[in-house]
Formats: structure tokens, sequence, C-alpha cells
């Protein structure tokens, strides 16, 4: 499967760099909705931060923009990729979004579950930001301040003060900081790796059979039941493929970010249309 994908992504590596950008900041651009959307709401209905309805804003809006934006742009940049890949001009199956929307609603199901115990393990995530942004307007006015100059021409706070002043604005801003729960986080994050690996066996393929042209599937179920059964015969390897290029996006997150967006995102989109030729038993990618 490595094998396959590093073909991929080593003969059509300028596309898949570009699909990669575009996924980045399509990504990113949802993230600031997501928090801003979340924020608003939050303080428009003067919602108590960490409450039940707190939690539901995050997680629904978490969902709704992953199942309408980011999983539909994902699918679509990986048929793209297929395409190249097999060297043909074959045109994806027409009036698709339907269902693939239908079964982004079903991923979202399964991943629900972690992304409401994030919510709940993190309480302020939303209302943390205007603390950050405060903490921010307040640093930068302090060391406006730190530059200022008297009648003599020496400046009105030393190094010392400015340290200590900084001190205080740290400590007073932590105190309003709404603290993560490890003990939640560390459920959900087990929950999310249960909804990764029934994603990995079944539901990542169902979005390449819904747009590919060569398989005729009926339904949204239909695509998924045949995505599992399509992964069956490698599952285990499948897993430990996934657990492999999460590494490398881990690994180049780590190197300062460049290297996730030239090595690590390409890589990643490149996998899944190669390792899906794989197991449609279809021949070596085709040099790009």
């Amino acid at each position: 499967m490595f094998h396959r994908s590093w073909h991929a992504f080593k003969t059509h590596y300028g596309q898949v760099l570009g699909y990669g950008v575009v996924f980045i900041v399509v990504g990113l651009a949802v993230n600031i909705l997501t928090h801003a959307l979340g924020y608003y709401l939050q303080s428009s209905l003067d919602i108590q931060p960490g409450g039940l309805t707190a939690v539901m804003i995050s997680t629904a809006a978490s969902l709704v923009l992953l199942a309408v934006i980011v999983i539909p742009l994902i699918t679509y940049l990986h048929y793209g990729i297929l395409r190249r890949l097999r060297g043909t001009n074959e045109p994806r199956r027409p009036g698709r979004y339907g269902m693939i929307l239908a079964i982004a609603i079903i991923q979202m199901c399964v991943f629900a579950p972690g992304f409401f115990l994030a919510g709940a393990a993190d309480p302020g995530k939303f209302s943390n930001i205007e603390v950050s942004f405060a903490e921010a307007a307040a640093g930068i006015k302090l060391i406006t301040e730190s530059t200022a100059v008297g009648p003599d021409g020496k400046r009105l706070m030393n190094p010392q003060e400015l340290v200590a002043k900084q001190a205080e604005i740290k400590k007073e801003f932590e105190a309003k900081h709404i603290a993560v729960k490890p003990g939640l986080m560390t459920i959900a994050v087990l929950l999310w790796i249960i909804a990764c690996v029934v994603s990995v066996l079944s539901i990542l393929w169902a979005y390449m059979l819904a747009l590919d042209p060569r398989a005729k599937v009926d339904s949204a179920v239909d695509a998924i039941s045949r995505g599992w059964a399509l992964a069956a015969p490698a599952r285990l390897s499948i897993i430990g493929f996934t657990i492999v290029i999460f590494l490398i996006l881990v690994g180049t997150f780590a190197l300062c970010c460049l290297p996730l967006v030239f090595l690590g995102y390409p890589l990643m989109l490149a996998s899944v249309p190669a390792v899906y030729m794989l197991m449609q038993g279809e021949p070596e990618p085709r040099q790009g």
C-alpha cells in the first residue's frame, strides 16, 4: 500500500501538492468559521460556558461544517487524483453530492459521541477566545507603555517592572481560562479512534465508490456496505497503513508545518485513490 501511495505521490506531485494546499486553506477557514460561529452563538444567546447547550453548539457547528464542506471537498479531490492515476478522462458520476452528504452524515453520527465528549472536556473552547484576545490586548498595551519616556528622556518603566507586570497579566488571565478536563478528553480520543477505524474500513471507500463511474452504487448505505466488503480482505493492512500515514502527518506537522504542506497532506491525498485502485485490482498508477 505504501509503495502504491508513494508512487502516486511522486508521479503526480504537482497535482497532489496543489490539492493539499487547497485542503489546508479550506480546513483553516472552516476551523476559524467553527470557532467564530460557536463564540457568536454562545455570546449572543448568553449561554453559560461548559453547559450542555454550549457543548451541543460546539458539536453541531463542527459536524455540520465537516459534513457540508470539508468531506465533499476532499472526496472530489480524491476523485480528481484517481482519474489522473488511471490516465483516463472518465467524468465522476453526476449528481452525487447528495449521496456524499448522506454518507458524511452517517460518518458524523459515528464521530458525534467523540465530538460531544471533547466539547464537554473543553468547556472554554469558545469563551477562552475572548480571554485570549483580551490578554493579547493587555500585553500590547503594556509594551506600548513600557516604551514611553518622561521629560528627562528616560523610560518610565524599567525592564524589571515590565517583567513583573507581564507576569501579573499572565497570572490574571490564566485564572480566567477554563481548563480542559483530561479524563473526558481521554475518553473522547478513544471514541475518535474507534470512529476512525470504522471509517477507514468502510466509509472512506464509500465516498470513492459514490463518485467512481465504474462502481454502480445506488445509495449511501449501499456504498458503505460495498466499501466494507472492498476493505475486508486487507483490514489489518489498512489499519496499519493508516497508522503510518497518521504518524507521517504528525511528524511533518511537528517540523514547523512546512513539511506538512509539501509532504504530509499531499501523501495523504495520494494514498486514498492509490489504495482504492489496489483494492479494486487495478494496475499500477500511470506516470503523470
